[in-house]
């Protein structure tokens, strides 16, 4: 999602069910409060909308998408670095996070 999106890590992790914009079941957009607390919408890509919706369906609306547990904070920026460093070095290919 996030790099079809061009969400930052920190925007995408801080996302909540609330965040996300339903339509007939599919997943269109979500809301994002950015620097200087600009309000703007991002619409999700075509393929993604309908797997989003399923997975926010039982969800509570103040719980984040990204959550280390049900209900719980979000994970942190450091913790999907290192683990998209992992998956970039087990697929042994020369890139960066930032550059995913």
């Amino acid at each position: 999602m996030i790099q079809k999106t061009g969400l930052r890590i920190s925007e995408a992790l801080g996302l909540k069910v609330s965040d996300i914009r339903v339509v007939d079941g599919m997943a269109q957009s979500v809301r994002l409060i950015g620097k200087v607390n600009k309000e703007r919408q991002v619409p999700l890509p075509e393929g993604f909308m309908r797997e989003l919706a399923l997975f926010i369906a039982d969800k509570s609306r103040d719980e984040y998408l990204f959550a280390k547990k049900p209900g719980g904070k979000p994970i942190g920026q450091h913790a999907v670095r290192a683990y998209l460093k992992k998956m970039i070095d087990k697929a042994g290919t020369r890139c960066s996070s930032f550059q995913l």
